[in-house]
């Protein structure tokens, strides 16, 4: 019995290591590396910082569950912060939130368009994209 509960938490605990959510961008992406802070900035829609000489472009990933969790580990918000914090972007004309599209939309957004940046499960890189940031 203590074998199997023991099993079950390691199978738990591996899933949950293969869904940390890594940022990433196309191989084909001129951007070899980024800080946290640049991932920030470009997630908040303030692209003016040194470090981001690309004009990329954040995606969102649709599945809520995923969103916020990126966004409470990247930046500490959750959900209804980050509503309140576009809403006001959008409505003084400071900016939009990302698009958000589903896992494999990202994925293919990423390969067909370089100047892309997004996030998505460990579990879903392959060798086409290059990770820049793991979170937490």
């Amino acid at each position: 019995m203590r074998a199997l509960a023991l099993a079950s938490l390691l199978t738990c605990l591996a899933v949950q290591a293969n869904d940390e959510l890594v940022v990433v961008v196309s191989q084909a992406s001129p951007v070899q590396q980024l800080s946290r802070a640049a991932v920030s900035a470009l997630y908040l829609g303030i692209l003016g910082t040194n470090e981001v000489n690309h004009d990329l472009k954040p995606l969102d990933l649709q599945d809520g569950n995923m969103r916020d969790d990126f966004y409470k580990q990247l930046l500490g918000r959750s959900r209804n912060q980050m509503r309140a914090y576009w809403s006001r972007m959008v409505f003084t004309g400071k900016g939009k939130p990302p698009r958000a599209y589903t896992a494999n939309e990202v994925h293919q957004a990423l390969l067909a368009n370089p100047a892309l940046i997004a996030y998505l499960p460990r579990s879903q890189l392959d060798a086409t994209l290059r990770p820049l940031l793991t979170l937490p």
